[in-house]
């Protein structure tokens, strides 16, 4: 389900004749109810995600649609476009690596906040830069001649429309 609303925000985002304007209110009334109600999300674990699932898109399609905004920027900058090209690499082995992360840490007998952290500054930028290796050596070898000069051109990713012929 959670694929589906994140494929039809995609549509939406990318859609011409979709303004946008007023997609923000059911996201902030949704985490709003979320937030005042917790135990919502304990009592309806399926309703919940589907509801937080559809306001992060909505979000989505608001903040896309609305202009340069910081969220924007952000999201364009080079780092964030870097890390959408090699996203499929991160998919394919950020598991096992956090995984294996945490089987190293659990005999270290750490309180659960401090491992949290060793995972946050440590195992997760690792498993980063071992999926950076992973997309240079072998995913960027395998990409179709569409997807190379899209990357070249910095588009995939960002919020910039391709130039019309």
């Amino acid at each position: 389900m959670l694929f589906a609303l994140g494929m039809l925000a995609a549509e939406l985002a990318g859609n011409s004749r979709m303004k946008g304007r007023g997609l923000w209110l059911p996201s902030v009334l949704a985490f709003g109810y979320i937030f005042y109600d917790p135990s919502f999300g304990e009592r309806n674990k399926a309703a919940a995600e589907v509801l937080i699932g559809l306001s992060v898109a909505l979000l989505l399609v608001w903040l896309a649609k609305n202009g340069r905004n910081f969220v924007n920027r952000f999201l364009s900058s080079k780092p964030m476009l870097e890390l959408g090209n090699m996203s499929y690499s991160i998919y394919l082995i950020h598991s096992p690596l956090l995984a294996l992360g945490n089987l190293l840490l659990l005999p270290s007998a750490f309180s659960a906040g401090i491992q949290a952290t060793l995972m946050y500054l440590v195992v997760l930028p690792l498993a980063l830069v071992i999926s950076r290796a992973f997309h240079v050596l072998i995913e960027r070898r395998f990409m179709n001649t569409h997807q190379k000069e899209l990357v070249t051109a910095g588009l995939v990713g960002s919020a910039k429309k391709a130039k019309p012929e």
